[in-house]
């Protein structure tokens, strides 16, 4: 397929939605953490993986492109670690067409609260062999030296920050039956307003969060740290035991809309959150 028609549209699209989110006038705005978009696939019954957190095809080619040169707008790119251990993303903008210039690739940014990634994952094998980006992994204070170390002698960028005491376990763990695919130490959330003032501090101007839905959940449950929101929606249904975009006890966010556009088989709505 050429895809230099769906790179117009997606180029278009987000330079309505998102314009320079590395402008000053951004980071004056809010000084103390970066321009954060918060983006992830759906499917018609709001679901974005499969029974025990599966990945699922949910974007089509054009949307998926989007995807990608949204992900060279921004400077940092975040998951969390159950979405390394169950997708294994390379969080690189691979996906576009090829040119002699190269892209601008976002700093992957993986939330680890114990430091469970495996140093076989690709954030970490793309870097040692020179194709991706330095990884910068986010775990708590007091997180195993030992581990530490290990990711310290591959050069990855490590912060440490406090744990959010008020979030348990995500109901997503427990309903959907991801408790059986970690271990249950290892559940926890880290403080994202600090991680936020961490990155920011370390030149982190615009962050892109991919998920998955533990993530998602924390980034919407929290006040003012989101500033838009671009969700594509694929036109299938998951069905019982699919994972939801967010856990049906959170008060789900007031969105303004900015704008929709229809890529291929999908259509792509962008909103900014309503600050109350």
């Amino acid at each position: 397929m050429n895809m230099a028609e769906p790179l117009k549209v997606a180029q278009s699209f987000l330079d309505n939605v998102l314009g320079d989110i590395n402008s000053s006038d951004n980071l004056r705005k809010h000084p103390e953490r970066p321009y954060v978009t918060l983006t992830y696939a759906q499917s018609l019954d709001s679901k974005i993986a499969g029974k025990g957190g599966v990945a699922l095809p949910l974007s089509g080619d054009e949307s998926w492109l989007m995807t990608h040169w949204m992900r060279t707008m921004h400077d940092g790119i975040m998951v969390g670690i159950n979405t390394v251990i169950n997708d294994n993303p390379s969080l690189a903008p691979s996906k576009l067409p090829p040119r002699n210039d190269p892209y601008s690739a976002p700093t992957p940014i993986i939330l680890d609260t114990h430091l469970r990634i495996s140093t076989s994952s690709k954030v970490i094998t793309k870097f040692q062999s020179g194709e991706g980006e330095r990884p910068c992994i986010m775990c708590r204070d007091g997180a195993d030296p030992a581990k530490k170390a290990v990711l310290e002698a591959l050069d990855v960028t490590i912060y440490s920050v406090g744990v959010d005491q008020r979030t348990g376990t995500h109901r997503c763990f427990r309903e959907y039956g991801l408790l059986s695919r970690v271990s249950p130490h290892a559940i926890g959330r880290l403080d994202i307003k600090q991680v936020l003032a961490k990155l920011a501090e370390h030149g982190v101007r615009s962050l892109m969060v991919e998920g998955g839905s533990a993530v998602i959940s924390q980034f919407l449950s929290a006040k003012g740290i989101v500033d838009s929101v671009i969700i594509t929606v694929s036109p299938m249904w998951v069905g019982n035991g699919g994972i939801p975009a967010m856990n049906d006890e959170q008060e789900p966010p007031k969105l303004e809309h900015i704008k929709s556009e229809v890529m291929g088989k999908d259509t792509v709505v962008a909103c900014r959150l309503v600050q109350s």
